[in-house]
């Protein structure tokens, strides 16, 4: 729990590279966990969610393309440590009205965060780079040098996230099959604008 902790928070952080981007994120985690709690009855962590739905929700108008206020790392790192703690909640609690449990669905709902992160420390590590070191290396960069705009690359990433999580939800009975089905494919995926830009350069 410390090291999802510890992770997600950092990984919620680095997503703050374009207008709009962390703000949007956070707001499509949270309903999907809202949701969660609530049909579980969970009036806390329920509260909570839709509470900082709330807040991203307000945030959104300022923080829109072109943005008027950023989020920043007091703004970001906070977001992230209550998206962490109801992430953990969720992996606790039944999916539907069957009870069914699946600890791999909240993985694919934070699956940009994370694997954006991972992605970025990679490559820095391998080029002898410190994992905290500024570039544009992340995946929305990759979107912005493909020529899309700051709304263009939010939604398109958003999107994406919200058709993976669809699906993870549709494979809920079966675990493994829902981890290694979405693991690859989104691996595959989120290394698709890198490779485009390359294709492009050559």
């Amino acid at each position: 729990s410390i090291l999802v902790f510890l992770f997600f928070i950092n990984a919620y952080n680095l997503i703050d590279g374009l207008d709009g981007l962390s703000t949007t994120t956070g707001i499509y985690i949270l309903v999907i966990f809202f949701w969660i709690f609530f049909i579980n009855n969970t009036l806390i962590e329920s509260m909570i969610a839709l509470s900082l739905i709330g807040a991203l929700l307000g945030f959104l108008i300022f923080n829109k393309p072109p943005a008027k206020i950023f989020m920043g790392d007091s703004g970001s790192l906070s977001v992230g440590l209550i998206i962490a703690f109801l992430a953990i909640k969720v992996a606790n609690l039944p999916l539907d009205s069957m009870g069914t449990l699946n600890p791999v669905f909240p993985m694919v709902v934070l699956a940009y965060p994370a694997i954006d992160t991972l992605r970025v420390f990679f490559i820095r590590l391998s080029q002898g780079l410190s994992p905290f070191s500024a570039d544009r290396k992340h995946i929305h960069h990759d979107l912005l040098d493909l020529g899309l705009s700051h709304g263009e690359s939010t939604l398109t990433i958003v999107g994406i996230s919200i058709i993976f999580s669809l699906i993870a939800y549709q494979l809920r009975l079966s675990p493994n099959l829902s981890f290694f089905t979405l693991v690859p494919i989104i691996l595959f995926v989120s290394h698709i604008p890198h490779t485009l830009i390359i294709r492009r350069n050559k």
